[in-house]
């Protein structure tokens, strides 16, 4: 959790002279987009690292809720390097977050990404981790979000490629089911402040719940590979809770039984085969596309 780019370039550098020269491996940057400059472009450009960029859309949107600690908005300053990493072609991924404040501003949102173009948008719907105490989401809000993008993604000759709906699309034309990494021990390794590493995505590092001692691998400094620890309780347990959503939850081949971190957190348990991630990111979605779309289980 945090802006990487706080690190600074020699950071980085060194993590690049660490790795060294692999073929089979590529670098990729997630950042909220507001300390990248022209020394910074400079360097992802020579090393080949590409960029995924936070915007939440327009200024009266993504202001409302990405500011810097003065409390002034940081969408003048993201919005021109957005724009930028998009002409170096350096940004091919932008991941917008909706919240309560703009679950009524699907219209916008898309044609403030249709003028940009970005090759490829995440929509994330805000969610209930306990960290963020401000989260203000209903069902019937979220619905009519979708309803209002896949209607205006729909009208459009040529439609922006948002992740979440191609997605969708994807495994319900394919009959396929959806393979989420979270569940996939050895995809992602995260590491606290502390220096104790987890076997799962950053919030549950930084997280105080009692169960994410079951996703610790151990502490980094006493890790020489990390394709040789230990296999941690937590991972049995996610894909034993996988496994009761593919026997209970009808939209499961959608999600792949994913949202391990959701189902803790709203129920501090593993076994729940429902959560309000669940139904916001993917029955929500489904639903409104099958009701467009025609599209079936």
């Amino acid at each position: 959790m945090g802006e990487p780019l706080t690190l600074g370039i020699p950071f980085f550098q060194k993590a690049l002279t660490l790795i060294g020269n692999n073929e089979k491996v590529s670098h990729r940057i997630v950042t909220n987009g507001t300390l990248l400059s022209n020394r910074w472009f400079n360097f992802l450009v020579k090393n080949q690292i590409r960029l995924t960029i936070s915007s939440d859309g327009p200024e009266a949107i993504h202001d409302k809720s990405r500011v810097r600690y003065n409390k002034k908005g940081t969408f003048s300053v993201v919005h021109q390097n957005l724009r930028k990493a998009l002409s170096l072609k350096l940004c091919d991924t932008v991941l917008c977050t909706v919240s309560g404040h703009s679950l009524n501003n699907a219209f916008d949102i898309y044609h403030y990404f249709k003028k940009l173009r970005p090759p490829l948008i995440g929509i994330n719907i805000e969610e209930n981790y306990s960290l963020n105490s401000n989260y203000d989401l209903n069902r019937k809000a979220v619905k009519k979000f979708w309803e209002d993008l896949i209607q205006v993604w729909i009208k459009d000759e040529d439609p922006l490629f948002i992740r979440d709906i191609y997605k969708i699309l994807f495994i319900g034309l394919r009959n396929s089911n959806a393979e989420p990494d979270e569940l996939s021990f050895g995809e992602n390794f995260s590491i606290s402040k502390s220096g104790l590493v987890y076997s799962s995505l950053p919030v549950i590092a930084s997280s105080e719940l009692e169960k994410k001692n079951t996703f610790l691998v151990g502490e980094l400094n006493k890790i020489d590979s990390f394709s040789q620890v230990p296999i941690p309780l937590g991972v049995q347990y996610a894909s034993e809770s996988s496994a009761a959503c593919s026997n209970k939850c009808n939209y499961f081949r959608y999600c792949g039984g994913a949202f391990i971190m959701e189902k803790l957190c709203e129920h501090n348990r593993f076994e729940v085969t429902q959560t309000e991630a669940c139904y916001n990111k993917v029955i929500s979605l489904k639903d409104c596309i099958e009701e467009r779309m025609c599209l079936s289980n």
